[in-house]
Order: structure tokens, then sequence, then C-alpha cells
């Protein structure tokens, strides 16, 4: 009797099937199929899977698929061999041990991150000042009129807010910022330059200014006439203005065009 590798070729062969092509009918991988011709019993997967490819493929060859499996076991020889498993071995979990080796390290770590903390809070805290915002005047002004309002904005805890006007020495020290932190207070203005200090102390006690100049013009009681029935009133004459508006300000004709 022919061996069974190759009846199947010699039959693949006389029905004019490429191995490709018998692959591909009976989806048995051409390995497996060139292994099952060769008589390659190693290459194939074990007895149970080689016994399903062999039947499947002899049906496709028309073949007696009981009498090839008989001859395959006849050639085999012996079984597969029982395949051994390992018990599977509990996952083991190490818990962590506080050794000095460990803890000193830890210990370090942590105290330098609480002295840089430390550093940091002292630097936001006690090196930085209040903020403080002058918008009302925004730099520099003239003014006509005796008393002006201060508008501003600082920090919403802060603990004084001082105003001093000099030359004429008024200080005032009742002001107190809003929730938003803003704060406004009138001060007294002598005729020419008066110096506005504004100073703010925050909770921690640090201590912030800004200065504003404000120029008193008292105003002339006849307004200058200008050529073509034209009445300036503002600015005065000779008014410096810095960083600021110019207010303008004047009497004109009934219908006249102003440029």
């Amino acid at each position: 009797m022919a061996r069974l590798g190759e009846a199947l070729r010699a039959e693949r062969e006389r029905m004019g099937l490429t191995l490709e092509q018998a692959a591909e009918d009976t989806r048995i991988r051409e390995k497996f199929l060139r292994a099952l011709e060769n008589g390659d019993y190693q290459t194939l997967p074990g007895t149970v899977y080689t016994k399903g490819f062999l039947r499947n493929y002899a049906g496709y060859l028309r073949l007696d698929p009981d009498e090839l499996i008989r001859q395959f076991q006849t050639e085999r020889g012996t079984p597969d061999a029982p395949r051994s498993f390992e018990p599977m071995k509990p996952i083991m979990r190490r818990s962590v041990i506080l050794t000095p080796a460990v803890l000193v390290p830890v210990a370090v770590l942590a105290a330098v991150a609480l002295f840089l903390a430390y550093l940091y809070y002292q630097f936001t805290t006690f090196a930085v000042p209040p903020r403080i915002e002058i918008d009302e005047p925004a730099g520099d002004a003239i003014v006509q009129t005796a008393e002006y309002t201060v508008r501003g904005r600082t920090v919403p805890d802060a603990k004084a807010i001082t105003i001093r006007v000099l030359p004429g020495g008024e200080t005032i020290s009742d002001v107190r910022p809003a929730a938003d932190g803003s704060f406004s207070a009138r001060v007294p203005l002598t005729p020419g330059a008066n110096h506005v200090e504004i100073k703010v102390t925050d909770a921690t006690g640090k201590p912030n200014q800004a200065s504003r100049t404000i120029r008193y013009e008292v105003a002339s009681a006849s307004p200058s006439p200008l050529a073509g029935g034209i009445v300036l009133e503002l600015p005065p004459n000779g008014a410096t203005y810095t960083n600021g508006p110019v207010p303008v300000a004047g009497r004109a004709p009934a219908g006249a065009t102003v440029t």
C-alpha cells in the first residue's frame, strides 16, 4: 500500500489541483497540507486537529476518510504525548515594609518640600507689595475746582489707605476699600500745583504708594475773547497738561461751526 502522503499527492495531481488551490478550497493552511503529503507529522498541530484536516482533505479528494485516518494512525505509530500543565501560582503582593532606608529619604524630601513651600509663602506674602491703581486722575491733571475726587483700586483687605496733599499738608486717613478693592476720596486743593500721595498698607503691614500732581487753576472772572466772537473758557491761558486729556470749552455765535 502506498504511504498516506503519496496517496494524497497522487490523487491531488490526478485531479489537476495545485497545493495552493487545495488549501484555498479546503480552508486548511498550505503548510499543513504539505506536511500531510510529505509525512512530516512533527509539523502538524496534533492528532485531533490532524484527523480533522485529513477527513476534510479526503472528502475534498473523494477518498475514504476512515481508511486514510487508519493509515495515518499506523504510520504515526505512537499517539500524542499528553501535555503537562504547571499549576498556576497565586500572585503574591508584597506589602510595603517601612525601614530606616526608606524612611530617611522620605523624611528628607518632605522637609525640603516644606522648606520650599515656606519660602514661597514668605515671598508671596511679605515680599510683594499690595496692588494700587489710580483711575482718577489717570495722570497729572489741571482742574478749576477747589476739590477733586481721587478714585482707585487696591487689595480688598487693605489695612489702611492714606491720602496726603502737599503743600497744604491735608491728610485723609479714614479711606476704606470696598469689597472689590475700589476706593475714592475728595481731596482739597490749593491754587497751583498740588502733590497728592496715596499710600496703601495691607494686612501684613507691607506698604505701597502712588502719586499724582493736580494743578488747581483759578478761573478768571471774564473769559478770554478770541477773534470772530469766540470765547475760550477751557483750558485757561498758560495751562500745562501731562499724560491726560485736555478739556476744551467755550462759546461761539449761534450757527457757527467750530473746528
